[in-house]
């Protein structure tokens, strides 16, 4: 596995919008810290911040899932800027799906890096309320 944190963020989205359960099993492994976190926007149904390599192996096994009944399908990288060290940001385009709907969407991902580990990543979702709107 890469070392530089845009090369870790990159290998993420590619196995993430691959649904390659293995690259991201191979990539928690070796480019995330033991205690990394994730926070999505409260908003969201699955919202607010897990943390813990065990948490995380169980939701990037969902991201592989071939056809999810709810969260972002149709993965793509609009842009990735390296803040140069410890942040990462990404810019993220998908299409949200819930209750057999979806609705194009986005969002961007701040990735925190300590000693060249993954120690948290933050989703900023382009528009909660419509996601939500999808639910009822």
């Amino acid at each position: 596995m890469s070392s530089q944190p845009h090369e870790i963020v990159a290998a993420f989205y590619e196995a993430a919008a691959g649904r390659d359960a293995g690259a991201l099993d191979a990539l928690l492994e070796s480019s995330f810290h033991e205690d990394a976190a994730v926070h999505w926007p409260e908003g969201l149904p699955y919202g607010g911040r897990i943390e813990g390599r065990a948490i995380l192996r169980k939701v990037f096994a969902g991201l592989a899932t071939p056809d999810p009944v709810m969260g972002p399908e149709n993965l793509t990288v609009v842009s990735v800027v390296d803040g140069g060290g410890d942040q990462v940001v990404a810019q993220v385009a998908f299409d949200w799906r819930a209750n057999g709907a979806t609705i194009a969407s986005g969002a961007l991902e701040l990735w925190t890096f300590a000693g060249g580990l993954v120690t948290e990543v933050r989703a900023y979702y382009w528009d909660t309320a419509a996601c939500q709107d999808l639910l009822r």
